[in-house]
């Protein structure tokens, strides 16, 4: 089951028409839970596991957690609220320690999933992450999302509020974390949904590659015309810190957007190159959900071509998309949960 969802719940009012009214969300910090599988990379345990890849996206209450672990022994876990700021990373708050016993006849590489409430709830503030420490290995979804895990050395579970992470073993950046927490929030609080676009960018060279951009989206009901906001990540500018660039666009009345280039559409100069993420303001507005977002970037690599003397030709085609669906009821943002690339 997907943890990068929000879940609504909704209330159908009564008057001269029915429509359905977003009451509160459910937003998750961590990701995927289930299926897992167990880690390549085994830790010494107890051990400490930090999520990078699924930050808050608001203030949560966290009442329940979901972890799954490899292992038929009995096993204590437990849950942290960890603030990023720069370099260094904080222990902001801790649920207590859970002892869990799995059941029986279990082989030693089995991997179960357990739910645990959170009593008092665990809060995190946008932008905190997801910490774990686990006296049994932790299981492993593949990444769906750039950020990885960090795995810290811990002897006890007495970990401090306000202590700074302890000595770190090692980082992984192929997989996610089984290991995810749940809270409700009021629809206004709801981010809106995002897609993210892993390669775009309009680059000069020997040969000239450039993006063209292309968006459309379903929102039954809504007043104003959307938008989609993109916030691009150039790394071309200097690898070591990502350069941000953006600009808002309006859909057509057809709900749809395209740009032959999006150095054009943003009003920007090339060389530029990175990762793009897009979001869809509409999906935040009074809770409400579309039915579809799609979005696609093909880049077009033009190279000089010697044996017509030298003139322009379209020597390859790149594509990376990513789409979205989910139903007006159900949920109304949510990250990426499929992702597409080809060359």
């Amino acid at each position: 089951m997907s943890k990068l969802a929000t879940v609504s719940l909704c209330a159908l009012l009564v008057g001269p028409t029915l429509k359905a009214q977003c009451v509160s969300s459910t937003l998750f910090v961590g990701g995927q839970v289930s299926p897992a599988l167990p880690p390549l990379e085994p830790f010494v345990t107890p051990a400490l596991y930090v999520d990078f890849a699924h930050p808050a996206t608001a203030t949560i209450s966290a009442t329940r957690a979901d972890v799954s672990i490899v292992g038929a022994n009995p096993f204590i876990v437990q849950f942290l609220a960890v603030r990023p700021s720069g370099t260094t990373y904080t222990i902001l708050a801790k649920s207590g320690s859970f002892a869990v016993n799995p059941p029986g006849s279990l082989i030693p590489s089995t991997v179960i999933t357990q739910s645990l409430e959170l009593n008092p709830p665990l809060t995190f503030s946008r932008g905190d992450v997801l910490g774990v420490i686990s006296s049994a290995p932790l299981a492993v979804t593949y990444a769906d999302r750039p950020g990885g895990y960090e795995v810290y050395s811990v002897s006890t579970f007495n970990a401090n509020v306000g202590d700074a992470l302890p000595q770190r073993l090692g980082f992984v950046d192929r997989y996610t974390i089984a290991a995810a927490v749940q809270g409700q929030v009021a629809c206004a609080q709801v981010p809106p949904a995002e897609l993210l676009l892993p390669a775009v960018g309009d680059v000069i060279g020997v040969a000239h590659f450039v993006t063209r951009l292309d968006a459309a989206v379903h929102f039954p009901g809504i007043v104003t015309q959307p938008s989609v906001i993109v916030i691009l990540l150039d790394r071309l500018s200097n690898p070591d810190s990502a350069h941000i660039l953006g600009g808002a666009f309006n859909f057509d009345g057809s709900g749809s957007f395209h740009a032959d280039s999006i150095a054009t559409s943003l009003g920007i100069s090339p060389p530029f190159f990175g990762p793009m993420i897009l979001q869809f303001p509409a999906t935040s507005q009074e809770g409400r959900g579309g039915k579809t977002i799609f979005a696609t970037a093909s880049a077009t690599i033009v190279a000089p071509n010697a044996c017509n003397g030298g003139s322009i030709s379209t020597s390859r085609l790149t594509t990376a998309q990513t789409s979205e669906s989910f139903p007006l009821t159900s949920r109304v943002a949510a990250l990426p949960s499929r992702r597409q690339q080809s060359l």
